[in-house]
């Protein structure tokens, strides 16, 4: 073997951190909307102004159309106006415009956010005069029944968002046309009824199916007495979200015949303990349909499935035509992680952690404290880490672009070096980095010698760093590009801007050694068993080893670590 020596100088000190808690908004994968039929056709005022409603009874009104003599349920006017209690909407409402006599007008919607966030309700009445419900009417109340009477053709998207209390859902007959992210944040559904002479949904044992029972779309998730689902052999696809939150489901049984995963899709399925993957699939969206599995020990995938298996004992769902790490199964555990040499691509979301409300005590500063990139890695995708604990990342010279949120909400991250072959930066990839934006502790190395371009999006904006990080963080770059990188758009707003020098303490991170430290512990992981030794400043041998992981305590100081 080649005498190899690494020289290590780390100041180990005890150190307590506090860990807020994440909040990261979902990857938004669109769904296509269901339809059938004809629908009633409504057209919503663009934006329903205050000057543009009018109140009848306890409730606000805009035109849909006059001349058909159909209104809308409109918003409150704030806060002091609020509904709540009880409300019964009328089929009907009697109305004079100024200077005109009164007109009897027929309640044909519930307008765009129309109880949205009204936390007071109790209930709402929806008369069978209603045809359409526009798009967050719902979000954020309070209520735990929905009853859509059979005029109900068309929901809007995300109608019942962060309805927390929500728990049961009475789907009429007339329904043709739904939304997107109906459900999304609905913590506490017991129960999706739909009404059989529905032509477009239909419900079994409480889940949400569209007719022909091809699409799993939505599994209440408050269900505390339902340890296992089997999914019915007519399932392709499993829909965005599908049993997400769904946290007291032991097994989840998926069929064979099953193609398609959409993302979210087991998002917080805390107590399924195995995720089976039938040799049918053939597309899965991103990472995200396994976000915080945290019972989950392994991925199993069926040996006959030609597009997907898995590597580090079935930990990593990985796609072998692509060679992408699709997933990684979350853990609490805080070992170093080292990617496989096989993957070539992280996915999308491929390790993101969403803590919401609540969560953080359960899995806030727990995780994986580093990862090591394979050297041959060619691409990452968008919020491949977003809200993990690692403390220092290091991308490999052949990833071309750092792309939008990749280590978003990492609060621990202190650390991060770019490659040589960086040439585009995305959209907030640092934001929440707290530890990164510490001036003592912070620090973007980037190789590239020609300064990487700043992502530009559709509208033609250009990406830029969070304010805090280049007024804080360190940024190190190759000393011969110092001046290009201080004229460079985005990288020109670093306050500090220094040559790079020497090796950070995060930065020793390599193909065959990973050292850090943590809470008064020195952790050293190598790839190959060979002897190692840690050195105080005199020569004085501290601790000596051929273990290929070590975990040495040690007082705060400087230590020499060699490994040959």
């Amino acid at each position: 073997m080649k005498k190899r020596i690494t020289f290590f100088v780390a100041s180990v000190s005890l150190v307590v951190l506090a860990f807020a808690t994440i909040n990261l908004g979902k990857l938004q994968a669109q769904t296509s909307a269901k339809s059938e039929g004809a629908i009633t056709k409504i057209d919503f005022p663009s934006a329903p102004q205050k000057e543009n409603r009018f109140k009848v009874g306890g409730l606000y009104y805009t035109f849909l159309d006059e001349a058909k003599g159909q209104v809308a349920v409109a918003p409150c006017s704030g806060l002091d106006d609020m509904y709540q209690n009880d409300i019964v909407i009328p089929e009907t409402i009697k109305y004079a415009k100024k200077g005109e006599s009164e007109k009897e007008y027929t309640v044909a919607a519930i307008g765009k956010a129309a109880f949205a966030n009204c936390f007071n309700l109790t209930s709402v009445k929806i008369p069978q005069t209603v045809v359409t419900i526009g798009d967050v009417a719902f979000w954020g109340t309070n209520l735990e029944e929905i009853i859509l009477p059979n005029s109900v053709e068309e929901i809007g998207n995300r109608c019942f968002k962060e309805s927390i209390k929500l728990r049961n859902l009475h789907i009429g007959k007339g329904l043709k046309k739904i939304g997107v992210n109906l459900f999304d944040g609905c913590w506490n559904l017991q129960d999706i009824e739909v009404d059989p002479d529905n032509t477009i949904l239909m419900s079994d044992n409480g889940i949400l199916y569209d007719k022909a029972q091809t699409v799993v779309m939505r599994c209440p998730s408050f269900r505390k007495n339902v340890k296992k689902i089997e999914l019915p052999s007519t399932v392709t696809k499993v829909a965005r979200g599908a049993f997400e939150y769904c946290r007291y489901i032991e097994e989840l049984v998926l069929n064979e015949g099953l193609k398609e995963i959409e993302g979210n899709a087991f998002y917080l399925c805390s107590a399924l303990q195995t995720m089976k993957i039938p040799a049918s699939v053939e597309k899965i969206e991103d990472g995200s349909a396994f976000i915080l599995l945290a019972g989950c020990e392994k991925f199993d995938v069926d040996p006959a499935n030609p597009h997907y298996s898995t590597l580090m004992n079935g930990r990593i769902l990985f796609n072998k035509e692509t060679k992408t790490m699709v997933s990684l199964l979350y853990t609490t555990d805080k070992a170093t992680v080292t990617i496989p040499a096989e993957v070539e691509h992280i996915g999308a979301a491929a390790m993101m952690v969403i803590l919401e409300g609540g969560m953080d005590e359960y899995y806030g500063g727990k995780g994986t404290e580093q990862v090591i990139l394979p050297e041959n890695l060619l691409s990452i995708g968008s919020y491949a880490f977003a809200g993990t604990n690692i403390g220092s990342i290091k991308v490999p010279d052949k990833v071309e672009e750092i792309p939008n949120g990749m280590v978003v909400d990492c609060k621990r991250l202190a650390f991060a070096a770019i490659g040589k072959g960086c040439k585009k930066i995305g959209f907030n990839v640092f934001e929440g980095c707290e530890r990164l934006m510490n001036t003592r502790t912070g620090v973007i190395r980037c190789y590239a010698e020609v300064p990487p371009q700043m992502a530009q999006n559709s509208k033609g904006e250009y990406a830029d760093f969070n304010e805090e990080v280049v007024k804080r963080t360190v940024l190190q770059v190759p000393e011969a590009s110092v001046s290009q990188y201080m004229r460079a758009n985005g990288w020109k707003d670093f306050i500090r801007t220094q040559k790079i020098e020497g090796q950070a303490n995060e930065d020793v991170v390599a193909a065959t050694l990973s050292i850090k430290t943590s809470k008064g512990m020195l952790t050293i992981v190598t790839t190959e068993e060979a002897p190692l030794c840690v050195y105080a400043l005199d020569g004085t041998i501290l601790y000596t080893t051929t273990d290929m992981q070590a975990t040495v305590e040690l007082p705060q100081g400087v230590y020499i670590v060699t490994y040959q």
